[in-house]
């Protein structure tokens, strides 16, 4: 979190370190938290992002069998502007495999990094994003691509850590949480996450799902 004012930090860590945060756990945080203007706008973001991300998985609904291209489906549903907007083309497979999770957290990660590669686009060309699926041994692993502005190597962990940007919030906003929300929703599912990609050629994020957990 170190890009962010230190009021906004000391704010976020405090709700960070708030034990058992739930939906009906009230958080107190001093004062120092509660000040007019931007950094109270970004605080207030960062410490709604920080209560949603310590709720992934303990308030949620029971897996149940979900076919990943309905899923897929809602997720550009909402970002339907967004992708018009950017006038990005986005390829989808033709069929997905139906999987054992929680729906409305893997629409999460499929609205996440879609919105990721349609932000973090080159704007010398139009955006490209390819959703792809394959079966590799015990595991569905899925794809996002992208033609972008891509990603140095050396930050292909720190973007999955909580609050960790790469860029400065005057040049691409939000509170750099997205990535380390589909981290955990995956990792709860029992796959891993990762990404491939060089700076000016685009990223690849990867995901998988274990194949017994598929119909």
């Amino acid at each position: 979190m170190g890009s962010y004012p230190a009021e906004v930090r000391n704010c976020a860590r405090q709700i960070q370190e708030a034990p058992n945060v739930g939906w009906d756990k009230p958080v107190t945080i001093d004062k120092t938290c509660l000040r007019d203007g931007p950094l109270l706008v970004l605080a207030y973001s960062l410490v709604q992002d920080l209560l949603d991300f310590s709720r992934i998985g303990r308030i949620a609904d029971p897996p149940q069998v979900n076919q990943l291209g309905d899923l897929l489906a809602r997720a550009l549903q909402i970002l339907e502007i967004t992708i018009k907007e950017a006038d990005a083309q986005v390829k989808v497979p033709s069929t997905l495999p139906s999987v054992c999770c929680r729906g409305g957290e893997i629409v999460r990660v499929f609205q996440n990094l879609i919105g990721n590669a349609v932000k973090f686009r080159a704007l010398e060309r139009r955006p490209v994003i390819e959703i792809s699926c394959q079966r590799q041994g015990e595991t569905w692993q899925f794809s996002v691509s992208d033609n972008g502005i891509g990603i140095d190597p050396s930050y292909n962990d720190r973007v999955f850590m909580i609050f960790q940007r790469l860029h400065t919030r005057d040049k691409y906003e939000g509170t750099g949480i997205g990535l380390a929300v589909c981290k955990k929703i995956i990792e709860q599912h029992g796959g891993r996450i990762w990404v491939e990609g060089k700076p000016g050629q685009g990223s690849t994020f990867f995901f998988t799902l274990p194949a017994a957990q598929v119909v």
